[in-house]
């Protein structure tokens, strides 16, 4: 663009000015503005610091920027770690509380037949009493075996239910 800076000394006062000239045909050099040299530096100066200012505001600005994101980041980390390790634990009970229930399952299975099969006798053994002749009193005595093995072969059923309705069968 042709322009120069320069400090140069005034003829008369023999002070220091700033000057500012700009280059005309060829070598020549036109003064354009002219000021003391302390009043430009002045300016300067001014200039200068609240640039300095502003920069360090920015800084410390841009520092606790990047320290809340590493704090947020932080706490997520620690977050999704606390959720894996839960889940993890979710996982292990989920495992162990569906071991168990097969293990119940397997109990009342055997347990039922165990208890069924026995029970079926007695029921067979009462047909066959029934089918005899007996007094008023056996057969209230056969009436009332009867009816304890109905209530306790409804109330295995009953139990067989409930587990089927547990484990969705």
């Amino acid at each position: 663009n042709g322009y120069v800076a320069s400090t140069y000394r005034n003829l008369f006062t023999g002070k220091l000015r700033l000057g500012a000239a700009k280059r005309v045909f060829g070598d020549d050099l036109i003064i354009v503005s002219s000021r003391p040299y302390e009043a430009a530096m002045g300016y300067w100066n001014v200039f200068s610091t609240w640039t300095s200012v502003a920069s360090v505001v920015l800084l410390i600005f841009v520092a606790a920027l990047l320290w809340f994101i590493n704090l947020r980041f932080s706490a997520a980390k620690e977050r999704n770690q606390l959720l894996r390790d839960l889940n993890q634990k979710v996982t292990e009970q989920k495992a162990k509380a569906e071991k168990l229930a097969r293990i119940k399952d397997d109990f009342l299975a055997n347990m039922s037949h165990e208890i069924r099969t026995p029970m079926n006798g007695i029921f067979g053994m009462l047909t066959l009493i029934k089918r005899q002749p007996l007094s008023e009193p056996q057969r209230h005595y056969l009436k009332m075996a009867e009816g304890s093995v109905e209530t306790l072969s409804g109330l295995i059923n009953d139990v067989l239910d409930l587990s089927k309705i547990e484990s969705g069968k």
